[in-house]
């Protein structure tokens, strides 16, 4: 009976030893050296064909003495095809290993694919499991996505790290939107308006090189946003209308806002050209409420905002508080400029909704958006609002008296 319970025990042993070698097993594990790791994708358009470009990383560029020698860190490999699918088992016929997408931070459409309508490659974002929902995706604005790539004016060691290092470095500027792949979905697929995505731009850019000569240089750009409504490119909006954009959806985060600076306290209002001033944001927050008066929407916009103050001209005397008043008063009206103009643009140029101000008006209004859900574009357009800014400046730096005050007091 014990040598009956000894094999028992033994059988048992070795029934988990074997179940823990195949459960533990990576059946679909690939080795290393076998994957071309991409950091980077541009899809484009070629007539009715798809191009795709991956930003490779070089094994034999990465370290720094290989660098030295010349080779690259990353190499660009492009395919072709009817589909995105196509298109990447495509570049398997020019290139030596298989094309492995964890690790892409970004990617970017062409122009062309956006006007013609993008809604038809979106399927692959949302169903491929090597995608990661955090990649940024962005446009290139008035150009191919092929034509971006490769431009590395920056320190970091591929061209497709430094887009990605200035759209993060850029997040707090307000004049940008990086949408990662899972919140562009979420917005993408709404019923009722439009999407604000992030854009990049090839520009030229004069530099000094070492014999002190002007050198122009091409870099990169992620200022500004693209407009997509009914899932095509209608408009772009500049770095200012984006930065009244995100505090409209309240993504501002904590940005510098440039005001112009009231010249003294006696004349209150007057402001001397060319004079500005910097207040830097560290607090706010907006509120979107919409009243029905008279049968007619009216939108609210609520801002209140806390912040700094960064650098100013000379002449002003922060120890009187009337100065520091119209000084916010003057961030409020730059505000409130910016938020208008933004509007004013999305209502008459775009005629979209990209600020979410129909959700809002539906959770208000259930009934009445019922009856009016068809005809949101023509009401967005015309819709009336109110733009009411709080801005605070809670601290004016180590010295706030003017140079003539503090000259005086040393006389």
């Amino acid at each position: 009976m014990k040598t009956l319970n000894k094999s028992k025990k033994r059988l048992l042993v070795f029934i988990i030893i074997i179940s823990n070698i195949f459960l533990t097993s990576c059946k679909s594990a690939k080795e290393i050296d076998t994957l071309g790791i991409v950091v980077a994708v541009g899809f484009d358009l070629d007539g009715e064909d798809v191009i795709i470009t991956n930003e490779v990383i070089n094994p034999m560029g990465s370290s720094t003495s290989q660098q030295s020698s010349g080779q690259e860190s990353t190499k660009f490999v492009i395919g072709q095809g009817k589909t995105i699918e196509e298109a990447i088992l495509n570049t398997s016929l020019t290139f030596d290993r298989e094309l492995y997408y964890p690790h892409a931070h970004t990617i970017i459409v062409g122009e062309d694919l956006v006007k013609d309508g993008f809604d038809g490659y979106i399927d692959m974002l949302s169903r491929d499991k090597q995608l990661r929902e955090t990649t940024f995706l962005m446009v290139a604005k008035g150009a191919k996505a092929y034509e971006i790539m490769g431009i590395n004016s920056g320190l970091s060691n591929s061209p497709g790290r430094y887009l990605h290092d200035i759209t993060q470095e850029n997040m707090e500027t307000g004049k940008q939107r990086p949408l990662d792949i899972n919140r562009f979905l979420k917005y993408f697929y709404r019923k009722s308006g439009g999407v604000v995505l992030g854009v990049v731009e090839k520009r030229d850019k004069k530099t000094a090189n070492k014999d002190g000569k002007a050198d122009t240089i091409e870099v990169l750009s992620v200022e500004g946003g693209v407009v997509l409504k009914e899932k095509k490119l209608v408009g772009y909006f500049t770095g200012e209308e984006m930065m009244g954009f995100n505090f409209i959806v309240g993504e501002f985060q904590r940005g510098p806002i440039v005001f112009q600076t009231p010249e003294d306290d006696k004349d209150k209002g007057n402001f001397k050209k060319n004079h500005y001033s910097t207040f830097k944001v560290f607090k706010n927050k907006t509120t979107l409420d919409m009243e029905l008066k008279k049968d007619k929407l009216h939108l609210f916009i609520d801002l209140k905002l806390r912040g700094a103050l960064k650098a100013t001209q000379e002449g002003v005397d922060l120890n009187n508080p009337n100065i520091v008043k119209e000084m916010e008063k003057s961030i409020e009206k730059e505000i409130k400029r910016k938020i208008a103009t933004t509007l004013e643009k999305a209502q008459n140029e775009f005629n979209v909704d990209t600020f979410s101000i129909a959700e809002l008006t539906h959770r208000k209004y259930p009934e009445l958006w019922k009856e009016i859900e068809d005809q949101w574009p023509e009401i967005f357009k015309d819709l009336d609002y109110t733009i009411r800014v709080d801005a605070s400046i809670n601290d004016v730096g180590f010295i706030n008296t003017t140079k003539k005050t503090r000259e005086s007091i040393y006389e």
